[in-house]
């Protein structure tokens, strides 16, 4: 899934450059990016609140299974995205691309924080199949949104501020 994120934002900025990479200089949509990074943020910080409980009530579990090592490093990514996207929100009003930054960390961070979960089951259990149906549902759409998102940037003409 890391290189689903990097393709990603690769992908998304190359489609419109002048977009992503530009200044803004309308207050107006400024201070509307700003209220929305400062939403985003508090997801963020709420996700990576339940994201540390659950390393906390693994860690403090006294018969740890073999393979939760594995599972920590899960819960230890998705903790990272989040910090990401809770950290960003400052440089939100330099460039675009630090809201593109913002949002895809957040959502990776969530699908982070569903896998890790994913394979904490597993470790009690032997196959959590709901769990994993809905792990690639979420997946799915992720991969919809940002086929959209593309052909979105892809049709913006390269000026456009929108």
């Amino acid at each position: 899934m890391l290189l689903f994120f990097v393709v990603e934002i690769l992908v998304l900025v190359y489609l419109n450059p002048n977009h992503h990479l530009s200044t803004i200089q309308d207050s107006d949509e400024r201070d509307k990016m700003t209220s929305r990074a400062t939403q985003q943020r508090g997801r963020a910080l709420a996700i990576a609140s339940i994201t540390f409980a659950g390393v906390a009530v693994i860690v403090s579990s006294s018969n740890q299974p073999e393979g939760i090592g594995a599972v920590l490093d899960v819960f230890g990514i998705a903790f990272s995205f989040l910090l990401v996207s809770f950290m960003s929100k400052t440089l939100i009003q330099t460039k675009r691309i630090w809201s593109l930054i913002q949002e895809t960390t957040l959502e990776y961070g969530a699908l982070y924080l569903f896998l890790s979960i994913v394979l904490l089951y597993h470790t009690y259990v032997s196959f959590p199949i709901i769990l994993v149906g809905g792990f690639v549902i979420a997946f799915a759409l992720r991969l919809y949104a940002v086929r959209k998102e593309a052909e979105a940037y892809y049709k913006m003409p390269s000026g456009t501020d929108e």
